[in-house]
């Protein structure tokens, strides 16, 4: 995120004793960004949708983050081009949103959702939006560094420990490693449909030191369900599930009362399984402490 206030604000308070520090510096400076700072971030931007132009890590991230699936459908991203020309003549500025997880299809509806606020909500998305890429691609890039620490490690065990092997005509059957879930699930139920509510974006956060910290987001399969959402153990601590229901509505053109739906619960116990269904419908939701 090009603000250099932010930056001047994180790099202020550096060196930080772990990633979790930083993205706690990082979190904290850019809440809230100012409208000045909201359109320095977007001066260059490119737009939802367009290649990002030269070579750099904010191109390589963007590029990453708008590789979905359906990025070749010339009919979602000609509305797509469109949607952006009317957002911009509408807040005078180009469309933001975070397209990590996101296919162009859910781009589009939140597009067309996001035309119909007022300035004001839409610049306060549009701040979270930034903020949150920001945390989203620096976890990246401490992911990408404990990566990279852990295969150094391991090279320099195998190094030392390696053994010749006579060679063998036999080779061990490869086993794929089984899938463990998280330890924190959720499943989401359309009760008005009678069916699981696919492709709802979902998104958990740990609440330290006064902040939300984002850990994890996911989209809900199509049985309506999300196994993978942050680690497989977790530290006791309070935590919020979010789920994005005013997108998921909006791509099924249902008009709702509740746009996003917030559950924060405490995670008591390291060793016990944490599930958070949702039982949602356009007007009322429930939740419960599922197994």
């Amino acid at each position: 995120m090009h603000v250099e206030r932010w930056v001047d604000d994180v790099v202020a308070q550096s060196p930080f004793d772990s990633g979790k520090a930083l993205l706690a510096a990082a979190h904290a400076a850019a809440s809230p960004l100012c409208i000045a700072e909201v359109d320095e971030a977007l001066a260059d931007h490119p737009r939802i949708g367009e290649n990002p132009v030269g070579e750099g890590t904010a191109q390589t991230f963007s590029r990453a983050e708008q590789s979905a699936t359906d990025s070749a459908d010339a009919e979602i991203n000609r509305q797509i081009a469109d949607g952006n020309i009317v957002y911009e003549r509408r807040f005078g500025r180009v469309f933001l949103i975070r397209a990590k997880g996101r296919t162009r299809a859910e781009i589009l509806s939140e597009l067309q959702r996001r035309l119909t606020l007022d300035p004001a909500t839409e610049l306060a998305i549009v701040a979270t939006e930034l903020r949150d890429i920001a945390l989203s691609r620096l976890q990246t890039i401490l992911d990408a560094d404990a990566d990279a620490d852990a295969d150094a490690d391991a090279d320099a065990d195998a190094d030392a420990d390696a053994v010749p092997s006579p060679p063998s005509s036999i080779q061990p059957e490869r086993v794929p490693a089984p899938v463990e879930r998280s330890h924190i699930t959720s499943h989401v139920l359309d009760s008005t449909l009678g069916k699981p509510a696919a492709d709802v974006p979902v998104a958990l956060d740990a609440f330290e030191d006064g902040f939300w910290m984002p850990v994890s987001s996911a989209l809900t399969d199509a049985d309506g369900r999300v196994s993978s959402l942050g680690p497989v153990t977790l530290p006791a601590g309070i935590y919020r599930v979010t789920f994005d229901t005013g997108h998921y509505f909006a791509a099924h053109h249902q008009a709702t009362f509740y746009p996003q739906v917030s559950v924060t619960f405490e995670l008591a116990s390291e060793a016990e399984h944490y599930h958070i269904p949702l039982l949602l419908s356009p007007f009322a939701y429930s939740t419960y402490r599922g197994s």
